[in-house]
């Protein structure tokens, strides 16, 4: 259980399809944050479904990741409790869900988030009123929510998922997997119109996801978008820039990124090398040896695996790349990354629901020739990479801080408890 003392606050309870702990990249950084930020307005219980891989892989094991994780979160939580996933009882077997998801009626998100106690536990607190509100965190675990009748809903979209499974079916070659991808995008489409209609409000990173959503389903949307901890994120002119240097944070086990370097290794490190053979690249992040017969035997190219601390690493690149091109939602390692004041160049997708602004904070690029000679014309050029890095701090400072965004959500979920219905 938490330790931290109940107040007079609203209750609300936090439904979770990962354990929002360490606070390092992607959705757990977002939710990690906005839970930390709903502490202020609300007294929180945290119910949250325990993914082991990647507490192992973060803490070495599982009973000590469990620990490390209740200690931390119990900084802003009343209560914890952590509940098994059906699929991985007998261990983590990514391939054996895919195939049960497939011949099955629900999605992959959904087959494989499946808890029994989960669903027995909120079965005991549904009915009592003993919650004013409940943020679910992902359409996947969207059905445990429908079992607390009482409280105000809340749905979060770290993507559209079903956008993001479309756009990898499409970009996919492989025909039984191109055909896998869209079955799994159509029952993920089902899925949020089952569900989005159920939840008071649903939440999204961007205006762009935002629309998608509503567009094609009429629910109640709410923009929250992802931020930055500006006081984490900061430079510190501690190191100095390593000449030609390129870095990408991002874990290989999420498709997105694996699907980017794997296109920029392939198809834009041969260009750039011909042009600039002092170029090195460092890709930071776990599963990064899934790269290595892509690399092979590249010593330019520095995969690192999991770092506790990415900033060091950021600090002393000359220019951030961000060639993904699938997925939804807005990519944190680009707020990261403007956040230390760093030069970018990216490719358009990834920066969808960021205002970012061509020349102005970072440099887009979509082919493999225009994003080498965009990356060129940054190593030539250090004071306009000042200039993007200024600037793309700024914008972070102005638009992206998790404080404000934080108090911008709050403010909405307070809203609900005074609509009718």
């Amino acid at each position: 259980m938490g330790n931290r003392l109940s107040s007079e606050k609203p209750r609300l309870l936090w439904l979770s399809h990962f354990i929002p702990y360490p606070p390092k990249g992607g959705a757990l950084q977002r939710s990690f944050n906005l839970l930390k930020e709903a502490s202020r307005y609300f007294d929180i219980d945290l119910f949250s479904l325990v993914q082991k891989f990647p507490v192992e892989e973060n803490f070495g094991s599982l009973e000590k990741g469990l620990e490390i994780c209740r200690k931390e979160l119990s900084k802003y939580t009343s209560s914890i409790e952590f509940f098994p996933i059906n699929a991985e009882k007998k261990g983590p077997n990514k391939a054996l869900t895919a195939i049960k998801a497939g011949l099955s009626l629900s999605p992959y998100i959904e087959y494989w988030l499946s808890s029994d106690e989960l669903s027995t536990r909120l079965l005991e607190v549904g009915s009592g009123g003993k919650y004013a509100l409940v943020h679910c965190d992902t359409v996947g675990i969207a059905r445990y929510a429908s079992k607390l009748v009482s409280a105000k809903k809340i749905l979060n979209h770290h993507n559209i998922e079903s956008h993001m499974q479309y756009r990898r079916a499409k970009g996919e070659s492989n025909i039984a997997k191109k055909l896998y991808f869209l079955l799994d995008a159509m029952k993920i489409s089902y899925l949020e119109k089952r569900y989005c209609h159920e939840f008071d409000l649903n939440i999204v990173c961007s205006d762009l996801d935002g629309e998608r959503l509503s567009k094609r389903l009429h629910v109640n949307t709410h923009v929250v978008p992802n931020g930055v901890d500006t006081e984490y994120f900061v430079s510190s002119d501690g190191e100095s820039e390593v000449k030609d240097s390129l870095i990408f944070a991002g874990g290989m086990t999420w498709y997105p990124n694996y699907q980017a370097m794997e296109f920029f290794i392939k198809e834009v490190w041969p260009i750039l090398k011909v042009k600039r053979p002092t170029a090195s690249i460092t890709i930071v992040g776990r599963g990064g040896e899934k790269l290595r017969p892509v690399v092979g035997a590249d010593s330019t190219i520095s995969l690192t695996g999991f770092v506790d601390d990415v900033r060091p690493y950021i600090e002393r690149a000359s220019v951030y790349i961000c060639p993904i091109f699938v997925g939804g939602g807005t990519k944190l390692k680009v707020l990261d990354a403007l956040s230390m004041s760093k030069a970018m160049v990216a490719h358009p997708i990834a920066c969808e629901g960021i205002e970012v602004e061509q020349g102005k904070n970072v440099e887009l690029a979509q082919t493999p020739e225009a994003m080498a000679d965009k990356i060129l014309y940054l190593l030539d050029n250090p004071e306009v990479r000042g200039r993007l890095g200024r600037a793309g701090r700024e914008l972070i400072e102005n638009c992206y801080s998790f404080r404000a965004v934080g108090d911008d959500m709050a403010e909405r979920y307070i809203g609900l408890l005074g609509e009718r219905g």
